[in-house]
């Protein structure tokens, strides 16, 4: 494995540990909502271990990648950006709206909708790691919406 990819996978791993990081903040600044933004920042550590171990499979030989799948600049700029929006909440804090908007928009982005495309998952095992976070993105867009029209009506 090229270190260009092992760098890409390990910013994905990073991604998602930074995605729980700013949730854990959107709870403490957002107290109506604390319990769903604790919920979505587990999820994103289980998200970031379950990378972890797909790294891992890659290390080993037992599960290929498709290096075109996704771009290491889109990642580490997704990256940046979830760090950015860290360091803002940190510093201001953050109103639901605008929380659940960030949210939204992350969830909604190329990053968390296709970087399980980078690996060749051919085993039912490997399938159903895709499956949950598949899954799991969706079910996070959904309610991360759902929050959204309450607040709107």
């Amino acid at each position: 494995m090229d270190d260009q990819i092992r760098q890409t996978i390990g910013r994905l791993v990073e991604h998602e540990d930074a995605l729980a990081t700013l949730y854990s903040l959107y709870a403490e600044s957002c107290p109506a909502d604390a319990e769903f933004w604790h919920a979505l920042a587990a999820d994103e550590t289980t998200h970031a271990g379950w990378v972890l171990q797909l790294l891992k499979l890659v290390r080993a030989g037992d599960v290929a990648v498709e290096p075109g799948a996704i771009s290491g600049a889109a990642v580490a700029t997704s990256l940046a950006y979830v760090h950015d929006a860290i360091a803002a909440c940190q510093a201001h804090g953050v109103s639901r709206i605008a929380a659940l908007c960030v949210g939204r928009d992350l969830e909604n982005s190329i990053i968390e909708n296709r970087f399980y495309e980078l690996f060749k998952l051919e085993s039912e095992s490997q399938q159903a790691v895709r499956r949950g976070l598949e899954r799991e993105t969706l079910r996070h867009r959904q309610a991360i919406e759902m929050r959204l029209r309450e607040l709107e009506t």
